[in-house]
């Protein structure tokens, strides 16, 4: 019996030498592998190009890397640069209504040379030039012989504006509400 218990003994003493000395040796590699890749990263920060730039005032420098360091804190979003604003211009039937925040607006353009919103209350020339741009009342033919699609980026604004054969004055004769 003292046979198996110092067996038992031994055995157990070295699988707890094995398993601190596995500890040990695990513990070193994944320590070391750790430190090489924050060097790596330290390292590809490091070679990253700084813009130049000129100091600027107390207060502003003092606005400025708060707002840096939110920024690489991801605390902040970063400013983005604003759209470039596109004048009112003729687009594809078939892009008419695709942007989702874009209101889609019906105007007739009467062969008198009057343009009528929905109401068929006539527009004046500011806000023709405000909403399509006269130019763009041109373009009847190009895709359509009838229509004519116009895309304004500034109001968020489809516009399709549809080609009457009569006149505005006879609009007016059978609507005369509208004359006021």
């Amino acid at each position: 019996m003292n046979r198996t218990w110092t067996g038992c003994i031994f055995f157990a003493l070295g699988a707890a030498g094995g398993a601190l000395a596995a500890r040990r040796f695990f513990a070193e590699k994944y320590a070391r592998i750790a430190q090489e890749e924050i060097d790596s990263v330290k390292a590809a920060f490091a070679r990253r190009e700084k813009p130049a730039r000129e100091e600027p005032a107390a207060s502003e420098k003092e606005k400025t890397d708060y707002r840096t360091y939110a920024e690489a804190l991801s605390y902040a979003e970063k400013a983005e640069e604003p759209p470039i604003e596109l004048p009112p211009r003729v687009i594809a039937p078939d892009e008419f209504g695709e942007m989702d925040e874009y209101d889609q607006i019906s105007l007739t353009y009467y062969a008198d040379g009057t343009l009528t919103d929905e109401t068929d209350r006539a527009l004046d020339e500011r806000e023709v030039e405000e909403t399509i741009g006269r130019e763009n009342l041109r373009h009847f033919g190009e895709y359509e012989p009838d229509s004519v699609f116009v895309r304004n980026d500034r109001l968020k604004a489809d516009y399709e504006i549809l080609l009457s054969r009569g006149s505005y004055a006879e609009t007016l004769a059978a609507k005369p509400y509208l004359a006021r």
